[in-house]
C-alpha cells in the first residue's frame, strides 16, 4: 500500500464463492488500484483506476440455477435513481485475461482467451464507455458443432436509458460479422406486468470468404437493418430490411436486393412472414419458419420466385457459357420442409416453369448438350421429393420444334421408374448436330424406363409419320 501516490497492489489473487468452493471465480496475477486519498474522508470512495493483469474468470452454472458468483449479490445494493454509489470507479482495465462460462447440466459453454478490456465511468457510475477484444472464442451448445471465432472486438456505451453498440466485429480467418445500433431500456411494460420490453435498432453486416470453394468469386457480403422490440422473456418481433447482398470479385454483383420481412423470434423458433425480395431481377414472395430447439431442428419455407433471369447466374456459375441462358427466365413456386441435426429433407413440392427465345445459329463444333440447352425454349413440370424418392409429374418441354412430355420417379437407392412420351417434328436442327442428315416429318414415341441409374432399361414403342 502506497499513500503518495495512493496505490494498492495485490498479487496472486484467488476469489471464491466460499472457502469450500473447488473452482475459484477469479484468479489474477496482479491487481493495482489507484484511488483518491481525500475521498477516504467523504461518503464516496473514488477509485481512479483498477488494473487487472493475467486474470482467469470462471463461472460455473449449478443444477439449482445458481452459480459460483452468487456471493456478489450480497456485496451491496445499487443506489436509488439519482443517488450516489458508495464507490465511484472511473476506469478499470484488464490485460491478457480469459473467461469461461460452463453449464455442465445444459451441456453449454463459452470460452474466450487473450481478453483486453477497458471501462470508463462517470463519478455517479451511471454512464460507461466500454471497449475491448478477445481471441480464440468457442461457443458450444449441446451436441451441435462448436462455433469458433478467431477474434471479437467491441465498443459500447451504456447509459440509464440505452445501450449503444458503436461497433461489434466477429471474425474467423477471412470471414467477418459486424453490428452497430441501440437498445433502449427499460422502455415500457407489456400487457403482462411481469415483462419488460426493450426497443432496438441494429444494423448488421457480413463478409464471407468464398475463395476456397469457388474461383469465380471472392466474397459474399451484405448488410441488414433490424428494427423492433424484445421482451424480458426472450421474444423478439420487428422488421428486417436488407438493401443488397453481393458477390464480390472485381466489382460487386448484386444477387439479392430490397429484402423485406416481418420477423418473430420466440422459444427457439424464427418466423419470417411475409418475406419479399428481388433475386437477379426476379420477384420473391414467401415465408420461412426455422426452429432451433434442444429436442429438434426444423426448417420450412413456402415461396414463389417469378421471372428470374438466368443470364447473371449462368455468368457466375459458367463464366464462358452465359450465352446458354440468353433470353431465358425461370419461375419457381412450392414448399420445402427439413428437419433433424443435418436438416434432412422431409418433404418438398416444386413447380418449375422455364421460358426462352428461339436461338440463333447453332454450331456443330459446340458440344451437343450446349446446343440442346440453347434449343430449350420451354419447360414446365412438378417435382415432389421425400426421404425415399424424387418424382417428376406433368413434365413438358420444347427444344426447337421437338416436344417431350412424361413423368418419372427416382428412388433413394438409384432405382428408376418412369414413363415418357416424346414427339419429334421436323428435327433437322437436332439430327444435324448429331452428324445425321436433316429430315422432315414426325416421330411419336411412348415408353417406360426402369432399372437403375447405372443400368437403365428402356421399353418403348412409337411410329414415324
Amino acid at each position: 500500500l502506497n499513500l503518495f501516490p495512493p496505490l494498492l497492489i495485490a498479487e496472486n489473487i484467488d476469489i471464491r464463492n466460499s472457502p469450500q468452493e473447488k473452482i475459484p471465480l477469479l484468479t489474477a496475477g496482479t491487481i493495482q488500484i489507484s484511488f483518491s486519498l481525500w475521498s477516504l474522508f467523504t461518503e464516496v470512495l473514488v477509485l481512479h483506476k483498477v488494473q487487472i493483469q493475467d486474470a482467469e474468470f470462471r463461472v460455473i452454472q449449478r443444477d439449482n440455477g445458481k452459480s459460483n458468483m452468487e456471493f456478489l449479490s450480497r456485496l451491496g445494493r445499487q443506489p436509488p435513481p439519482g443517488g450516489k454509489a458508495a464507490v465511484a470507479l472511473q476506469r478499470i482495465t484488464l490485460s491478457n485475461g480469459s473467461f469461461d462460462w460452463i453449464d455442465p447440466v445444459g451441456k453449454r459453454s463459452f470460452k474466450a482467451r487473450q481478453i483486453d478490456l477497458r471501462v470508463d465511468a462517470d463519478l455517479r457510475m451511471e454512464t460507461f464507455q466500454i471497449k475491448g477484444q478477445g481471441k480464440d472464442i468457442v461457443l458450444s451448445l449441446k451436441e451441435n458443432k462448436p462455433l469458433n471465432l478467431s477474434a471479437l472486438e467491441w465498443k459500447l456505451a451504456v447509459t440509464p436509458e440505452k445501450l449503444e453498440i458503436k461497433s461489434l466485429t466477429a471474425s474467423l480467418r477471412e470471414n467477418s460479422l459486424s453490428a452497430k445500433g441501440t437498445i433502449q431500456f427499460p422502455s415500457r411494460r407489456t400487457t403482462d406486468q411481469h415483462l419488460s420490453e426493450y426497443l432496438f435498432q441494429i444494423e448488421t453486416g457480413f463478409r464471407i470468404d468464398l475463395r476456397p470453394f469457388k474461383r469465380e468469386v471472392d466474397y459474399l457480403a451484405g448488410h441488414a437493418q433490424w428494427t423492433g422490440s424484445v421482451s424480458s422473456n426472450g421474444r423478439a418481433e420487428g422488421t428486417v430490411e436488407a438493401p443488397g447482398i453481393f458477390l464480390e470479385k472485381k466489382k460487386p454483383v448484386p444477387i439479392v436486393e430490397n429484402l423485406k420481412s416481418h420477423f418473430i423470434f420466440s422459444s427457439g423458433a424464427l418466423v419470417l412472414d411475409p418475406l419479399s425480395a428481388e433475386i437477379f431481377d426476379g420477384k420473391l414472395q414467401g415465408s420461412v419458419t426455422a426452429a432451433f430447439r434442444q429436442s429438434s431442428q426444423e426448417f420450412f419455407t413456402r415461396f414463389t420466385l417469378s421471372d428470374l433471369s438466368l443470364v447473371e447466374p449462368a455468368r457466375l456459375a459458367f463464366p464462358r457459357k452465359e450465352s446458354l441462358a440468353d433470353g431465358k427466365k425461370l419461375t419457381l413456386s412450392g414448399e420445402v420442409s427439413l428437419s433433424g441435426p443435418s436438416f434432412a429433407l422431409q418433404q418438398g413440392r416444386l413447380h418449375v416453369r422455364l421460358t426462352g427465345k428461339q436461338p440463333g445459329a447453332l454450331s456443330s463444333k459446340d458440344p451437343f448438350w450446349e446446343n440442346g440447352l440453347r434449343l430449350l425454349t420451354f419447360f414446365e413440370g412438378d417435382i415432389e421429393a421425400d426421404p425415399g424418392a424424387i418424382s417428376f409429374k406433368n413434365v413438358s418441354a420444347n427444344a426447337g420444334s421437338s416436344t417431350l412430355s412424361g413423368e418419372g420417379r427416382l428412388e433413394k437407392k438409384g432405382q428408376i421408374a418412369s414413363s415418357f412420351r416424346i414427339r419429334l417434328e421436323n428435327s433437322g436442327e437436332i439430327t444435324s448436330l448429331l452428324g445425321y442428315p436433316q429430315w422432315a416429318g414426325k416421330i411419336e414415341l411412348d415408353g417406360e424406363a426402369g432399372g437403375t441409374i447405372d443400368a437403365p432399361v428402356f421399353d418403348a414403342e412409337g411410329k414415324v409419320m
